[in-house]
């Protein structure tokens, strides 16, 4: 599940999700080749949120972080459209968008987890309702911080 993702990431037969944000970013002339690295737009809530989604994959239970990871790829789905509707609304071109729409699309929690996450709600349902709801308000917190963010940016 795991390297399915990661190949898919890559994109061997065309550009990688890295760089299909970067033409995203291009957009609104901003250069991201060494943020990955240099960290200098990180805003401390996401780099927050992102070190604590680690720590959680972390130190979790294989059931716990296969719940998770079908948590975020089904939100994903979601987060996307609207993150779209935002850049478009933003004077984003139908060029620059590519990432958003590749990530719309994406089946990653339909084809791929779909059978071992049927099989885990039948082991203990529970266990991926609690960490679905988790993974729900960790993201929420963070959509909020960025919301407030983009609004009050001057």
């Amino acid at each position: 599940i795991i390297l399915g993702n990661i190949l898919d990431e890559f994109n061997p037969n065309g550009l990688s999700h890295e760089q299909l944000y970067f033409l995203f970013a291009s957009a609104f002339k901003v250069d991201l080749t060494y943020e990955l690295i240099d960290n200098t737009a990180y805003l401390p809530f996401a780099k927050k949120y992102i070190d604590g989604q680690l720590r959680w994959f972390r130190d979790n239970n294989w059931d716990s972080m296969l719940s998770g990871f079908a948590a975020i790829e089904r939100l994903d789905n979601v987060d996307y459209v609207n993150f779209r509707d935002v850049a478009i609304h933003m004077g984003a071109e139908k060029k620059h968008l590519t990432f958003f729409n590749v990530h719309i699309s994406a089946d990653h929690f339909e084809n791929i987890l779909s059978g071992e996450l049927e099989s885990l709600w039948e082991k203990n349902k529970n266990l991926v309702i609690n960490v679905f709801n988790f993974i729900l308000e960790y993201q929420i917190d963070m959509l909020n911080k960025l919301s407030n963010a983009v609004l009050n940016h001057k």
